[in-house]
């Protein structure tokens, strides 16, 4: 059993961790999330895991729960990286948009 008791949490897990999502950032962008992070949250997450893997898993989903909401950036983590808002689409629009991006296929 490959388990760690002891967890930190570095500016560059937050920098491997938006990469996984395709999250192109700098490293002081990461910096900045990493500050804004309850890393507490993500070291618990990881000590319930049972083996090094499960627990980097675990991080990185309490991770991504901090750092979304319905499935898009929170604004202040699109802020750090400089995006602008996300414009939500109703439900007539969404599935319009559907329909255009199946026509493409």
């Amino acid at each position: 059993m490959d388990l760690s008791f002891a967890w930190e949490v570095t500016v560059d897990d937050v920098l491997i961790g938006l990469q996984r999502k395709r999250i192109n950032v700098t490293w002081e962008q990461a910096d900045k999330i990493h500050d804004m992070i309850d890393l507490d949250e993500m070291e618990e997450a990881a000590l319930r895991g049972d083996d090094m893997d499960e627990q980097t898993e675990l991080a990185l989903e309490e991770f991504y729960n901090q750092i979304f909401e319905d499935g898009q950036l929170k604004p202040e983590i699109r802020a750090v990286l400089g995006l602008g808002e996300v414009i939500k689409l109703s439900p007539l629009e969404q599935a319009i948009d559907d329909q255009i991006r199946d026509l493409k296929v």
